[in-house]
């Protein structure tokens, strides 16, 4: 089978799609599928990838991210939804918001002639459903692997330095980091330090608050980070915190998992996917709620330890290679002629 995989986003280029695309092109080409990575870099540059690519020459075309499918012509088309655009309407600014209307109907004219339409986890699957007419039984759901050999290796959250909080995130507005930096300010002087990792339009708004609230001390920006750094991150916190008040999977949280950190995550269904409350990790349902979650996994580091630990399991089945055998399923799927692939777990 050979494949052409269309992406924006590829490492070193850092981001949930970016290390998606790097798992399963891996995956797929251990399995034996002639899997040839095309990279845009760019959103003009992705969308006019099918002009400069012998398309004829694939059995299939496999876009990342919706928009970028719509001048795929001539062979059959899937789809990785990670976060469409009406998803995350709400919280773009008002600029932003007139610059993403091409982009929706891109979409829209993706999906018309998509053969298959994977999303990354049920609740971009509903967000399809919701808002761009498609039935349920139409998506596929697969969601993300994690690289489980690379970040479970470092030792467990009992052996993590106490009182590190960490946020892996874009600073963007969905990503609500302001609550994290809200709530650590609530917290006694000295009981913790919130490393936040990843750069982002909010970023100067975010060091502001910071310093007025009077945790400039405690909050430390670290910028845009390598993939090479994660494992060494991860393993470096006490706390996993993922603020995000919208999200297409938290691949941050899974790799988070595998690192054997407890795991604090807002009160999201893609959260709640991956975490059993209170058993591989803690949902919190607002900020007092935050606050006082926080409060108890740094004070019981023996909770923390049972935490990770339980994640990690979690985690361990979660593989790139398990991902990328259900999307080999739904190419053959594809090419039998079946089309469009029942939802699935």
């Amino acid at each position: 089978m050979r494949v052409a995989i269309l992406t924006r986003d590829y490492p070193p280029t850092v981001g949930g799609i970016a290390t998606h695309v790097q798992g399963l092109v891996g995956a797929l080409r251990r399995m034996g599928v002639e899997a040839d990575l095309y990279v845009g870099r760019n959103d003009v540059k992705t969308l006019l990838l099918p002009f400069d690519i012998p398309l004829r020459g694939y059995d299939l075309v496999h876009v990342q991210s919706l928009p970028y499918g719509a001048f795929v012509f001539g062979v059959p088309l899937v789809v990785t939804v990670h976060s469409p655009v009406l998803e995350e309407f709400p919280h773009y600014r008002a600029a932003l918001k007139a610059l993403s209307m091409p982009a929706i109907a891109l979409e829209k004219a993706s999906l018309s002639r998509a053969s298959a339409v994977l999303a990354v986890s049920a609740q971009s699957r509903s967000d399809l459903v919701r808002s761009y007419g498609l039935r349920e039984e139409e998506v596929g759901v697969i969601g993300n692997g994690v690289d489980y050999g690379r970040f479970s290796s470092g030792p467990g959250a009992a052996a993590a330095p106490d009182g590190k909080v960490l946020v892996v995130s874009r600073l963007e507005p969905r990503k609500n980091v302001q609550e994290a930096i809200e709530a650590v300010a609530e917290l006694p002087k000295g009981s913790c330090t919130l490393e936040v990792a990843g750069d982002g339009s909010e970023r100067s708004q975010l060091e502001h608050l910071a310093r007025s609230l009077g945790a400039g001390d405690a909050v430390r920006f670290l910028g845009r980070v390598s993939e090479e750094s994660l494992p060494d991150l991860y393993g470096g916190a006490s706390v996993f915190l993922t603020t995000s008040a919208s999200e297409g999977f938290g691949l941050s949280l899974l790799e988070a998992m595998s690192s054997g950190r407890a795991c604090l995550a807002s009160d999201l269904p893609t959260h709640r996917s991956l975490i059993e409350n209170g058993v591989s990790g803690l949902i919190y349902r607002g900020h007092d709620e935050l606050v006082s979650r926080l409060k108890e996994l740094l004070s019981s580091p023996g909770e923390a330890a049972r935490l990770g630990e339980a994640a990690r399991e979690v985690a361990r089945g979660l593989t790139w290679e398990k991902v990328a055998a259900r999307v080999a399923d739904a190419y053959e799927a594809v090419l039998r002629g079946r089309g469009r692939p029942r939802a699935g777990p």
